[in-house]
């Protein structure tokens, strides 16, 4: 039997069956290192075409396997996989990351670099040195993140320097379809959806007696040491589990290090100790990571590494940068830790990830800086910035009046109402900046689009990139993602917007 998992549905068989007959990474590297072998045997032009033939079809053939089928002219998916769309998505990953370890290069890398110095090689300095294609493969992926770091958002630099494909060909070919990626999009809008449409009250006295009392038991649990590390801390599940490291500066701060990569932070890069702030006693904290980590640094860990091979090992090995190592203690403990989150909190919806949010309402007015917002605040602490993210927190109240933590749906129209009305005014204080924005005509039609949508009700959580894209048109056409950001970052400031 197959787990057949259809757009979120779910029909029971083995996960293991399942693992097994379309989890093939390993066979899909044998097959990429075969035809780099062959490649290298034969002439540059004869080696271009039989690289991208070959390659080409081993994509053809695990997205028919898979039942992946779109149409190549509107992109429309024409079958049903037979998988989820997210486990596809997630599998496409694996076999670009697999395929990225291999360390392979594209076959034109050196065509490809060079096209892109003649048109930009004068209008950045060192340019030519950070590109230079001779350079180690890994090497040239930091340069190019550490040059995206520094580009403008919808800039032609910007787009075609993400455009520069370096990579062995193989890895474009497992790129998921884009019509996978859209329908995940709007899945996660939708749940993001019914999450901001209820309003989640707790009172910030019951959060801290449940953090101290979890980490002070005579005989806690795992999970209690956990859960309470994540209210005091607000830190993630494997930083917790693994990576953190936790200094007691005073009563109310700790110094945290060993923070895991977020969005806007990548593997190479070295993130130095910070402060954060402590919920309870810092030193109750401090003792209770200690305690956790004698407690489990010897569990056992059994996963397949990115090259499709079972390893076996514990939590306490592998590196803060060891990828594989770190998904497969997150794999081993979230279960366990959201059960116990939807115990402790009597309430199915809840989950670790929760307790972060908590963590920044309860923290927030004993420890912001003058003037800071609550969204700058949960950036300083946490260590993300993304709309889509900071969205959700929005939906936590302090509330001294209810015992512990309620849901309240949101059934008032006119408090939506008064929000569409805030919302609107708050988008025509960029007009002029907007409008006089010569560089980009465009964005003055996305922002009047945007304005009209609002008073027709568009809600502030639909309000993304992916979004605006999909459905704001120009001339028939999408508008350039970026353009849409820098919109959305730059003019408006949505994020500012509470």
């Amino acid at each position: 039997m197959i787990w057949y998992i259809f757009m979120g549905t779910v029909t029971f068989s083995e996960e293991i069956t399942m693992a097994r007959s379309l989890n093939r990474v390993k066979d899909i590297l044998n097959k990429v290192k075969h035809i780099q072998k062959e490649a290298d045997k034969k002439k540059e032009k004869e080696a271009a075409k039989y690289l991208t033939d070959r390659c080409n079809k081993i994509s053809q053939r695990e997205h028919e396997h898979l039942n992946v089928i779109v149409d190549k002219q509107t992109g429309q998916l024409l079958s049903e996989p037979v998988c989820s769309y997210r486990y596809y998505s997630q599998l496409m990953q694996n076999y670009r990351n697999g395929i990225k370890a291999l360390g392979f290069r594209h076959h034109a890398i050196k065509h490809h670099i060079n096209t892109f110095l003649r048109k930009y090689g004068n209008k950045k300095e060192g340019l030519h040195k950070k590109l230079d294609p001779h350079l180690p493969i890994e090497k040239l992926r930091e340069n190019i993140i550490l040059l995206r770091a520094n580009t403008v958002t919808g800039s032609d630099f910007r787009r075609d320097l993400l455009s520069l494909r370096i990579e062995h060909h193989a890895y474009y070919m497992f790129e998921p379809k884009s019509a996978i990626k859209d329908w995940i999009r709007d899945d996660d809008q939708k749940q993001l959806n019914k999450k901001l449409h209820t309003q989640i009250l707790v009172n910030p006295e019951w959060v801290k007696t449940l953090a101290r009392n979890l980490l002070t038991k005579t005989e806690p649990s795992t999970s209690d040491l956990c859960i309470g590390i994540a209210l005091a801390s607000g830190r993630r599940l494997t930083e917790i589990m693994k990576t953190a490291s936790l200094k007691a500066v005073d009563d109310k701060t700790l110094l945290f290090s060993g923070q895991l990569k977020t969005k806007n932070r990548y593997l190479f890069e070295e993130i130095s100790p910070y402060q954060i702030p402590s919920m309870i006693e810092a030193q109750i904290v401090v003792k209770a990571l200690d305690k956790l980590r004698k407690k489990t640094q010897n569990d056992p860990l059994k996963y397949q590494n990115v090259f499709g091979e079972m390893i076996k090992s514990e939590v306490k090995k592998g590196g803060i940068k060891d990828y594989d190592h770190n998904k497969s203690v997150h794999k081993k403990y979230e279960s366990t830790m959201n059960r116990a989150v939807r115990a402790l909190f009597q309430h199915g919806q809840f989950s670790l990830k929760d307790c972060r949010a908590l963590y920044t309402e309860v923290t927030y007015e004993d420890h912001l800086k003058e003037g800071e917002a609550r969204s700058a605040y949960r950036h300083r602490v946490l260590g993300h910035s993304l709309i889509e993210t900071q969205l959700h927190y929005e939906a936590f109240r302090l509330d001294n009046s209810v015992q512990s933590i309620e849901l309240a749906e949101k059934n008032n129209h006119e408090k939506i109402t008064d929000l569409q009305k805030s919302l609107s005014a708050y988008l025509e204080k960029a007009d002029n900046d907007v409008v006089s924005y010569a560089r980009a005509p465009k964005m003055a039609v996305m922002h009047e689009w945007l304005k009209s949508e609002v008073i027709n009700g568009l809600k502030l959580e639909k309000m993304t990139p992916s979004y605006i894209r999909r459905h704001c048109l120009f001339e028939g056409k999408q508008l350039n993602l970026n353009t849409i950001k820098k919109y959305l970052k730059d003019f408006i400031q949505l994020a500012q917007f509470c």
